[in-house]
């Protein structure tokens, strides 16, 4: 809809709100110039105002596309008391709904109940308010346009009943009785609904266009001679009576009747042309709405900013989205103007591209322009522009592209190019220079280097490959590598060479050179293709060679005395273990012997000896308990080494809960609370790891005995791929000073008056974890407890 077309409807709503205004003014004040007019034309009624003021103003609503639901409510209402008065005239009840609201007199002029309005009032407010729910349904657009045509048509020949006067009409009174403001308020409505949006247009071909002119002539003519009619029948029938000519009078009437008839067929004859017509023109606009849908869904919703404009002028009509982003313009500031107005273009440089569209024919292909946006930035754009007709006008379309960073962009490669230009001749500058410089420091570097070509002839050798080859420079240059060194061509060496060229890679290898005269050396050679041929860079490693042969020599020899090193270990070993065992064994005899007489005097003798010997017997019998069981650790930890290794899936909650209800069991006495957190599973040997765990939570056991209440913590976590597991407690602790001495057999930090043991418990649990291939560490402090750790593979 253009501008102009929607400032139409607006104004016309915004009339029928005015009409309205001055409809309920009238009523509040009683001014009876605001509600008829004259004082003996029809009034409009308190509910006529009502629905004009509502229909008005969601017509307004409907124009701006705003409060949707709120427009449908009010045309609802609109039509349903339309409906309802209607009714009532219909079927003679009254529903007390006319002066529901405001109170009317009993001298009301062509009024039958005090309040109501007409009929062809109340039912142009029923047919305006149900085509107006149904507007936005496009296949209904033509019966909405047919009943607005019949309210415009009840609404004219009201007011032509205000033009020849109410006696003029007498045979259709019910029509003359609508308010002159009520008809001047339909008229409003009609003329904003046909100019408002989602409604359109029925356009017919030659023909149709030929039939409506008829039927519109046909029409006038009737409508003229309907007022002549009026006007003059009177007359002539008054004329007929004074003559007494009473068949004249019957013929006159039987004209007139059969006049009507036929105007009558012609006016059905015509409604069902135009209902026909608007059938056949629906299907072709939807189709050609459905093309208009698609060409307008990919013009708004194009990456590529768009623009139409008239051809004759320049004013945008059409712009997208990608055109309001590029330019930073709203549509409303631009649609109607021209881009000259807008200072999107200068004047000049939009004659000169109108000047070339026309040169072209009316067509452009990436033409490059400056323009400015909104905020006055200027941009560079490529566009290309088409000449077309849109809705039976010359139009151009455009495409417009943002070439600003690449304008951008070829600027700076062209500074850079430029700067670049510069550099390189600097750096040629340098490199000539420096040339002599890097010749002179290959011919005296301590490596090879030397440059032999596709044909194995030297090109380049500096001072250090020469010597390598014992010639001279000016004699390798020029000459081959079979010329120097008959004979090369069937070695290693040589083979690699040949690789190298044909396969263009490069080789590190060390090679045994072997001169004319019979004598060799070794070299480390790097070779690698090059475009002159092969770059060779060689360091002699004779001396080098030589080092490492006399070091395997000396490897060799060390391995044989590690082996016989070892032999005599496992030997020392296995004496170790078998005196540890034997000494185990052969001591339990005599301690038996010594442990059982102690317990014989006491028993037989004991009545007969003082104090101090029964303190003698029981210290006696003590040490021989403690060295019983010095034995048994000792015994155990030297059966670690012959004990079999196991490895299996060890669930550790269960071996811990075992292991607590035993210890637990052997120190009824002691207050205990346990905490055991879930156990990660272990891999390893079950006995084994069941010792480790009884010799840990035994000893939180015994070095938290002290405190009123043990508190032990048992625990596992993951770390650094391994899982390790905790035994915490809040016993005496121990001083970090002394603890490298914990794990070793026999050592202890505390002395047995204070808590008991042999100090081989921790020993043996660091033997079995590292049987384990783990660890085992502690942390303590005195009198706030210790925390052992030991740690299994992740497997």
């Amino acid at each position: 809809m253009t501008l102009f077309k929607r400032y139409i409807a607006e104004t016309a709503a915004i009339s029928t709100i005015a009409i309205s205004c001055l409809g309920l003014i009238g009523w509040f004040f009683d001014i009876t110039l605001f509600k008829s007019v004259l004082p003996h034309m029809v009034s409009m009624k308190f509910n006529s105002a009502l629905c004009f003021l509502m229909s008005g103003s969601a017509l307004l609503f409907h124009i701006r596309k705003k409060a949707i639901g709120v427009t449908k409510f009010c045309f609802a209402i609109v039509s349903v008391v339309g409906l309802l008065t209607f009714f009532q005239y219909l079927t003679g009840l009254h529903l007390g709904i006319d002066e529901l609201l405001w109170k009317e007199g009993t001298d009301a002029v062509a009024t039958s109940t005090p309040g109501r309005m007409s009929p062809n009032t109340s039912l142009s407010f029923f047919l305006f308010g149900a085509a107006m729910l149904f507007i936005r349904n496009q296949k209904s657009h033509p019966y909405v346009q047919l009943v607005l045509f019949l309210i415009l048509s009840f609404s004219l020949l009201s007011l032509l009943s205000f033009v020849f006067g109410n006696n003029y009409l007498n045979d259709i009174s019910s029509i003359a009785k609508m308010a002159m403001l009520s008809a001047i308020a339909f008229i409003a409505l009609c003329i904003g609904t046909f100019f408002s949006p989602e409604l359109r247009y029925l356009k017919f071909s030659f023909e149709k266009k030929v039939g409506g002119g008829f039927g519109v002539v046909v029409l006038i003519l009737l409508i003229l001679f309907f007022a002549f009619n009026k006007s003059n029948t009177n007359f002539i029938m008054n004329e007929m009576q004074k003559e007494n000519n009473q068949a004249g009078i019957e013929n006159f009437n039987r004209m007139i009747t059969f006049f009507q008839v036929i105007i009558i067929l012609v006016l059905v004859g015509l409604f069902f042309i135009i209902v026909r017509t608007f059938k056949a023109r629906m299907r072709a606009e939807d189709l050609l709405q459905k093309s208009n849908d698609k060409f307008s869904k990919m013009f708004n919703q194009s990456p590529i900013a768009m623009s139409i404009t008239k051809f004759e002028d320049g004013r945008f009509l059409y712009v997208n989205d990608a055109f309001c982003d590029m330019t930073g313009f709203r549509q409303e500031d631009i649609i109607g103007r021209k881009s000259v107005d807008v200072n999107i273009v200068r004047a000049v440089e939009r004659n000169k591209m109108m000047e070339q569209v026309k040169k072209t024919g009316g067509s452009g292909k990436d033409i490059e322009l400056q323009i400015r946006k909104a905020d006055g930035k200027k941009i560079d754009i490529f566009y290309s522009i088409e000449k077309m007709e849109i809705d039976n006008q010359i139009c151009l379309i455009a495409a417009l592209v943002n070439i600003t960073a690449r304008k951008k962009a070829e600027a700076e490669i062209k500074e850079l190019n430029e700067n670049l230009e510069k550099r390189v001749e600097e750096r040629t500058r340098e490199v000539i220079g420096k040339e002599v410089y890097f010749k002179n420091m290959l011919d005296n570097l301590m490596e090879g280097v030397q440059i032999i070509d596709a044909d194995f002839r030297y090109t380049y050798v500096n001072n250090a490959a020469a010597n390598q080859g014992r010639f001279l420079k000016e004699d390798l240059i020029g000459s081959t590598m079979p010329e120097k060194y008959p004979g090369v061509e069937n070695t290693q060496l040589f083979r690699v060479f040949n690789e190298c060229l044909a396969n263009r890679t490069t080789h590190h290898m060390e090679n045994e050179f072997v001169y004319p005269d019979g004598s060799r050396c070794w070299y480390e050679l790097n070779i690698q293709p090059v475009p002159e041929g092969i770059l060779t860079i060689s360091t002699d490693i004779t001396e080098r060679k030589k080092a490492e042969e006399e070091i395997h020599e000396l490897n060799v020899n060390l391995e044989q005395k590690v082996a016989d090193r070892t032999a005599e270990l496992v030997a020392v070993n296995k004496e170790l273990e078998s005196f540890s065992y034997s000494v185990s064994h052969d001591l339990r005899a005599p301690l038996r012997a010594v442990d059982g007489y102690a317990r014989i005097l006491k028993e037989d003798y004991g009545d007969k000896i003082d104090a101090d010997g029964q303190h003698t017997l029981n210290v006696i019998m003590n040490n021989a308990k403690k060295m019983g069981q010095l034995i048994d650790d000792l015994l155990a930890f030297s059966r670690l080494g012959k004990q079999n290794f196991i490895k299996v899936d060890v669930d550790m909650d269960a071996l811990v809960q075992s292991v607590t209800e035993e210890v637990l069991s052997q120190s009824p006495k002691q207050e205990i609370e346990l905490d055991v957190k879930p156990l990660l599973h272990a891999q390893g040997d079950s006995s084994m790891l069941k010792q480790v765990v009884i010799n840990l939570v035994s000893n939180a056991i015994k070095y938290s005995s002290k405190r009123e209440k043990s508190i032990i913590e048992i625990g596992s976590f993951k770390e650094n791929g391994s899982i390790v597991y905790y035994v915490k407690d809040n016993g005496a602790g121990f001083d970090m000073l002394y603890y490298d001495k914990i794990f070793g057999i026999f050592q202890r930090l505390h002395s047995m008056s204070e808590f008991e043991g042999t100090g081989v418990g921790l020993a043996i649990a660091q033997r079995i974890i590292n049987r384990h291939g783990g660890k085992i560490w502690g942390e303590g402090e005195v009198d706030r407890g210790a925390t052992f750790y030991f740690s299994l593979q992740n497997n």
